[in-house]
């Protein structure tokens, strides 16, 4: 995980995520996981983009107040 750069909602970039729920149409499974690679910051787009594990039938990126995920301890 690395020790800079906090984007939205306090992850960074390497942080694990298990996805709780998501408003997009077609979202992985929850309980999928995955890495976090970095963020889009912009108010009106702000996404946390993940690379989903092997396996996890998405290319979702994670949309701050819309979607519900938790950083794995």
């Amino acid at each position: 995980m690395s020790s800079d750069a906090i984007g939205p909602l306090g992850v960074r970039k390497g942080d694990r995520i298990r996805l709780i729920s998501s408003t997009d149409r077609q979202p992985p499974p929850p309980g999928s996981t995955g890495t976090v690679i970095g963020w889009n910051t912009d108010p009106r787009f702000a996404q946390v983009w993940i690379r989903w594990d092997p396996g996890v039938p998405s290319n979702l990126n994670l949309i701050p107040n819309e979607d519900r995920w938790e950083v794995i301890p």
